[in-house]
């Protein structure tokens, strides 16, 4: 056996036992038992979003809590199209409930603008905690209910899977397919205590936890980070971090265009670099495999790769498309993403190429928030 042998058969057992991992904290449970429920301040950062505006203003109408210790605070961001004036009108008609902040520059251009407008939001509340939601966002009326079930006082943040809506075609398929793969991700890092990522669309933290790990001052000129980075802070404290992956908290996300889809993932993945040690070193042992894998099976199905059996490589695929039906099916059951049986063929041969794409976009940095 050479050295690239060696190195195929490393990647693909460091990926197989990743993946085993990653399954196994998906599957452990988190016991909630309902005592007591927190104020709650939700904010939504709006940035020229005057298209979308109604059908968010009308599912945050809607939204339900336990007690009138709710508030919801709409933030307009630097619009230049009505975004304001119909901000303004519904608060209006929507008050007490309803709040409106208006930010009309930036003190420093090298600030986060969303970073910014949500940490002045913050800075106005008196709730216990906070609730980030998009503009682009659609909870359904209990989620608010759903996803703070079971609270304690010594939790400390809580992140909810979610999904892609309003979108057809392949590419909203395949963009609806990575939001499956990071509801997974999500879920099975923080059951593992390892907490990896979250999705500032429906990213709930107790603001006092908020105020002891800085907020996001350490990363406040950075392009992204208000949910992964300050995940990431939050983790470092004495409590509890919570995964809330159930139909009933899947927050729905109405689907862009695929334009606005890259320039989001690349300003999610521009600040991997400050991901914790724990996720590099796995990442590096972990990723390599799902490249090699899928170009082992085209290679040795032409005749260029013999080292092994032809037994023993139906073994290791078998293997490894079942630890990826048992991921999908796991999100599919416990969320309200649709299932198709292409999935695990996508996974198999379209994540290397989507994680190529990723990497060539992330190495093109933007100032851009929108």
């Amino acid at each position: 056996m050479d050295i690239y042998e060696i190195i195929f058969l490393s990647f693909l057992t460091f990926t197989l036992l990743g993946l085993s991992w990653l399954l196994f904290g998906f599957h452990k449970k988190q016991i909630f038992t309902h005592k007591t429920c927190p104020s709650i301040e939700v904010i939504v950062s709006c940035h020229n979003e005057e298209t979308i505006l109604p059908s968010l203003l009308s599912s945050l109408e809607h939204l339900e809590w336990y007690s009138d210790d709710l508030s919801i605070c709409l933030v307009n961001d630097r619009s230049t199209d009505q975004t304001g004036e119909i901000l303004k009108s519904f608060v209006r008609a929507h008050q007490p409930k309803f709040k409106y902040l208006e930010v009309n520059h930036l003190p420093d251009t090298h600030l986060n603008p969303k970073k910014y407008a949500l940490s002045l939001a913050i800075s106005q509340s008196h709730k216990d905690w906070i609730v980030t939601l998009d503009a682009d966002s659609r909870p359904h009326r209990r989620w608010l209910i759903e996803m703070f079930y079971g609270f304690n006082n010594d939790w400390l943040a809580i992140v909810p899977s979610y999904r892609l809506i309003g979108g057809r075609g392949v590419f909203f398929y395949l963009r609806n397919f990575e939001t499956l793969v990071q509801s997974f991700l999500m879920s099975a890092a923080i059951k593992l205590d390892h907490p990896l990522s979250a999705v500032g669309a429906g990213f709930c933290y107790k603001k006092d936890a908020f105020y002891k790990v800085g907020g996001f001052v350490n990363h406040l000129n950075k392009i992204s980070g208000d949910d992964d980075l300050l995940l990431h802070s939050l983790s470092k404290l004495q409590g509890k971090i919570i995964s809330k992956c159930f139909p009933l908290t899947t927050i729905d996300i109405f689907d862009r265009d695929t334009e606005k889809y890259w320039k989001a993932r690349k300003r999610h993945y521009s600040v991997a670099s400050d991901y914790p040690l724990f996720w590099k070193i796995f990442g590096i042992l972990v990723i390599p495999g799902f490249f090699f894998f899928p170009m082992g099976i085209l290679l040795y199905g032409i005749g260029i790769w013999h080292f092994f059996k032809f037994s023993f490589f139906l073994v290791i695929l078998l293997l490894y498309l079942t630890l990826i039906e048992l991921c999908i099916q796991s999100v599919i059951h416990y969320t309200t993403h649709k299932y198709q049986i292409w999935y695990s063929m996508a996974f198999l041969f379209v994540f290397p190429i989507w994680l190529g794409l990723v990497l060539i976009n992330t190495l093109h940095p933007t100032r851009e928030w929108k």
